[in-house]
Formats: C-alpha cells, sequence, structure tokens
C-alpha cells in the first residue's frame, strides 16, 4: 500500500512538502530541500541518476533511505537532528537539516540509489477506519473482506482494534491499538467471517528489516503512529498470515471463482493503491467484479484519489 502523493518531481515535492509542514516539520524541510536540489543540484542528481528525482514516489523512497540509515545508526548526526530528545530545544534550521542530509547521501550511494528502487509503502492500521466506514455505509453484519494492495495485513484486522466513534464503540477492547472515528456505527453483530489480501511485495510483520523498512515510509516525528504501527504488526504477527504474493487482477479473479457463503457479503478494498496499476489491470478488476454479481451480493469499498498526488475519496460501490 503506497503512499497517497506522487512525491516526484519539484512540484509534487513541494506539494508533499506543504501538506506535511504542521505535523511533521523536520521532515518537510527536507522535502523543501529535495525539491530545490531536483531543480538545480547537479551533483545530487548526477550521484542518484539522471531524472531519478523525477520519477514517481522518488521523494517518498529517498526520505524513506535516509530514514532507514537513522535506524540502523549509520547517520548518528542525522538522527540528533532528526529525533530531539529535548522536547524544549529548538528545533534545527531547515538548511542545517538539509545540508546533514545532503552530506549522508552522498556518504551513502549504493544505499540511497537502491531506495529508489523500493516499493513505496505506508502502511498505517489507521486506515482500516475507511474501511469501517465503508462497512458502516453497506450495513451488512456479516462480511469477507478481499484486500488488493494489502501489504502486513494491517487495514484487514480492524475487529483486532478498538474503535471510538460518536456515540459507539466496537472492536477489541484490550487492544493495544486505540483509533477514534467519525462515521456511523458499524452494523451491530459485524462479523468478519473471512479476511484474505494481496500484494505484489507483501511484509511478513515477523520480519524485523521488513518492519523496519515500513518504519521508515512514516515521518520520525510522528511518535504515536510509529506506536501503533508497532502494535498493529505485533497483533498481525501472532495471527495466520492472511497476504499472498500476487497481483490485484489474476488474485482477485481467482478468489472471486469461490463461491460466497449464504448470508455472507463479499467485500472488496483497497486504500492508496489504485494509481499504481496500469489501466488494463483496472478494466480486469471491475470485469471480475461484475462477473462475481451474477453469482453473489459483492460490493468495493476503496479510498483513493481522484487525481495523482489529489485527496483520497472514500466510496462504496454495490455491483449487481
Amino acid at each position: 500500500m503506497a503512499t497517497g502523493t506522487q512525491g516526484g518531481g519539484s512540484s509534487g515535492l513541494r506539494d508533499w512538502s506543504a501538506g506535511m509542514a504542521l505535523t511533521a516539520p523536520r521532515s518537510a524541510a527536507l522535502l523543501r530541500g529535495l525539491a530545490d536540489a531536483a531543480n538545480g543540484d547537479s551533483s545530487l542528481s548526477a550521484l542518484l541518476g539522471q531524472g531519478r528525482l523525477d520519477g514517481p514516489l522518488a521523494g517518498v523512497r529517498l526520505l524513506a533511505g535516509v530514514h532507514d540509515l537513522v535506524l540502523t545508526g549509520q547517520a548518528p548526526q542525522l538522527e540528533t537532528l532528526m529525533y530531539a530528545t529535548d522536547p524544549d530545544a529548538a528545533p534545527a534550521q531547515a538548511d542545517v537539516l538539509w545540508q546533514t542530509t545532503r552530506q549522508t547521501i552522498f556518504d551513502h550511494p549504493h544505499e540511497m540509489r537502491a531506495a529508489l528502487d523500493w516499493p513505496a509503502q505506508q502502511h498505517l492500521p489507521g486506515r482500516a477506519a475507511f474501511l469501517l466506514s465503508g462497512l458502516a455505509m453497506l450495513g451488512q453484519p456479516w462480511v469477507r473482506v478481499l484486500e488488493l494492495g494489502a501489504c502486513a495485513g494491517l487495514t484487514l484486522q480492524p475487529d483486532q482494534y478498538w474503535w471510538q466513534g460518536p456515540g459507539w464503540t466496537w472492536g477489541a477492547s484490550d487492544s493495544p491499538v486505540r483509533l477514534r472515528v467519525d462515521c456511523p456505527a458499524p452494523p451491530e453483530g459485524l462479523t468478519i467471517v473471512e479476511r484474505r489480501g494481496c500484494d505484489i511485495a507483501p511484509v511478513d510483520p515477523r520480519d524485523p528489516d521488513m518492519v523496519r523498512r515500513l518504519h521508515t515510509f512514516v515521518p520520525p516525528e510522528l511518535d504515536s503512529v510509529h506506536q501503533d504501527l508497532d502494535a498493529a504488526l505485533g497483533i498481525a504477527a501472532g495471527r495466520p498470515r492472511v497476504v499472498d504474493k500476487k497481483n490485484a487482477r489474476e488474485w482477485l479473479e481467482q478468489r472471486l471463482l469461490e463461491q460466497s457463503v449464504l448470508g455472507v457479503h463479499t467485500v472488496v478494498w483497497h486504500c492508496h493503491v489504485w494509481d499504481q496499476l496500469d489501466q488494463g489491470e483496472r478494466d480486469g478488476i471491475r470485469d471480475a467484479l461484475l462477473a462475481a454479481a451474477r453469482r453473489y451480493p459483492i460490493s468495493r469499498i476503496s479510498y483513493e484519489p481522484y487525481q495523482q498526488g489529489g485527496p483520497a475519496t472514500l466510496i462504496v460501490e454495490s455491483f449487481q
């Protein structure tokens, strides 16, 4: 599951930086530095490869690569600037932060070029809120959920988190993942009878290297997000694996050939993955949904941007 922005080219980097300025100001400063570099830093462009910073999600990937160096102890000076231990200390100046980051990139060229090829996966349990909101709108008490771009499966397990909405609560009351959501209450007796997902690069929540990679795509300033991510991964690690390594169209076509249990509503769910699929795969997915609708009730819940880099919209579709 990718981030919700393209993060490539100076314009995309600046847009992403502006969106992060209040919640993650140090990461936003790095993105502004990358935006300037994309326009005129010929030495950095040559180091990374001509045009690499203009590629889709290039800024997301490069920032994750830098974050990985911090998490593995290979960039101690940058760690001091990114992870402030004194809450009363003045934040690092943006130019100091960028110059330190730039030097870190030059000190680790192999790692930085490799990071530009990483699958971009900002996988957060809080995004299950959009699935839960869609299920509330759908109103079906028994569902099987099939997720495209499921990564580590964290949004496939909303019933393992504790949710608080306006006048209602739902989920596992003893869960370490406790989330607030502003939507109607889920239908009474909501039960996820079956859950499966696919991803071209699934993440094993038991693998510490894969877990660290997920953290690299989350700005270091977002402490509570990192804590929720660790807690959700811990839950997933203790449960059967439900994410298959397959492309979305082929996997969904196979899954939808299976007959749904009487009384169980099939839900296909995806979040920030649609713009990573080519038009042929998108058309094939829609054809598979229409074909399945001739045999049993099926709906799609999606949280995707209408345009690349734009805001995402929650959509619930019923096929019949």
